[in-house]
């Protein structure tokens, strides 16, 4: 192997008569696979440049577990420089992953040449303090990001708390709720009291964490593509809601779409049902913003152990935006709580809070004010 071959970056750094005459000392050694070429604690001189083929750096933990892979080194690099810098003993075993050849520079070599080693030792030197600095950055750059990770667990955490801390006021007051849904127009403006107070609690959350909307889903980045996605999802559900109410007036005289009509009992105009429809999808759209708050919260909640949990988030997410619709009665809480996780599913494969709120508005809206109830 000729000198100008090599690119590690300690044989780069020595002038080019320095590193012919390197080369010049240093014999060959073949290695078979799985061949070892230095062995952990063992004390050693030699300084080896794999010339061709790959080595394989493993270190046994001091606890007795088994040997662990803590690098790769191919072509041009250097083994056992420790052990020539500073005389210690190797740290690590060194075996070849297949057939392999290296070139020694014998410790003996090198002591009988001392300005070459002098040479050698300078250039290792500086090598080391590089991979010392370049180590130093990626330690401060994981704990940045581990850091990050913390305040983000550490929100998630708070959001959860405040809504918990809602729910709990909600279900407190829900005597006081039946009491106002039996004496106004529509039990509606109960919910609309609760919708509003629960999106108040989740807006405030998302302002106080400024830039971190994306990790919510919540951009406008390719919205008609977010909108599509929604109203793909949506396709299906539509199409069984309207084959479901088929069947079930199949015989009478009742219509298939009957705007309206199965709440009120009269007929209403059209410019009411649309402004009703985009009342109900705006509503869907605060909604999502904490049924999607809080499952992403959750989600973050859980993996702060290692170990992501989303199914785990879509139930807890589902039972607690069923929770909030218990003034409604147990059967509409149940339906609450089989859609929510029908959205929880769709956040989760979509990402995107402009999708799952489109999706949650257009069926609620069809299958209420397009569809309607049967009589």
């Amino acid at each position: 192997m000729h000198s100008s071959n090599l690119n590690s970056s300690v044989l780069g750094r020595l002038p080019h008569d320095i590193c012919e005459q390197l080369m010049a000392l240093a014999k060959v050694h073949d290695l078979a696979p799985g061949e070892r070429l230095l062995r952990q604690g063992q004390e050693n001189a030699d300084l080896f440049i794999i010339a061709q083929g790959t080595l394989v750096v493993t270190r046994e933990g001091s606890d007795g577990n088994p040997a662990a892979v803590v690098a790769t080194l191919g072509t041009a690099e250097i083994v056992g420089d420790m052990s020539v810098l500073r005389g210690v003993r190797v740290s690590a075993h060194v075996d070849a992953a297949g057939p392999a050849t290296v070139r020694v520079l014998s410790g003996a070599a090198l002591e009988a040449h001392p300005d070459l080693l002098a040479h050698l030792r300078a250039a290792l030197g500086i090598a080391g303090l590089e991979r010392l600095d370049t180590a130093t950055r990626d330690i401060q750059a994981r704990h940045a990001r581990e850091l990050q990770a913390l305040e983000i667990q550490i929100s998630a955490t708070r959001f959860i708390v405040a809504n918990f801390i809602a729910l709990s006021f909600y279900m407190l007051s829900l005597p006081a709720s039946y009491y106002y849904a039996s004496i106004l127009p529509v039990d509606s403006i109960v919910s609309l009291v609760f919708i509003v107070t629960f999106f108040a609690v989740a807006v405030r959350f998302l302002r106080s964490e400024g830039g971190r909307f994306k990790e919510y889903g919540i951009t406008l980045t390719d919205w008609s593509g977010q909108l599509l996605r929604g109203l793909i999802w949506a396709l299906p559900i539509l199409l069984l809601i309207v084959v479901a109410k088929a069947v079930v007036i199949s015989g009478s005289e009742a219509h298939l779409f009957d705007l309206m009509r199965s709440l009120t009992g009269d007929d209403i105009s059209i410019p009411i049902v649309i402004g009703l429809t985009l009342a109900y999808i705006s509503l869907a759209f605060a909604q999502e913003t904490v049924r999607c708050a809080m499952q992403k919260a959750l989600e973050i909640f859980y993996s702060a152990g290692g170990k992501p949990a989303p199914m785990r988030a879509i139930g807890l997410t589902a039972l607690t935006f069923s929770a909030t619709h218990s003034h409604l009665g147990i059967v509409f809480a149940g339906v609450a709580c089989v859609s929510a996780l029908y959205w929880a599913v769709v956040y989760r494969a979509t990402g995107s809070y402009l999708a799952v709120s489109f999706n949650h508005g257009l069926i609620g809206a069809f299958a209420i004010f397009v569809v309607g109830a049967p009589k």
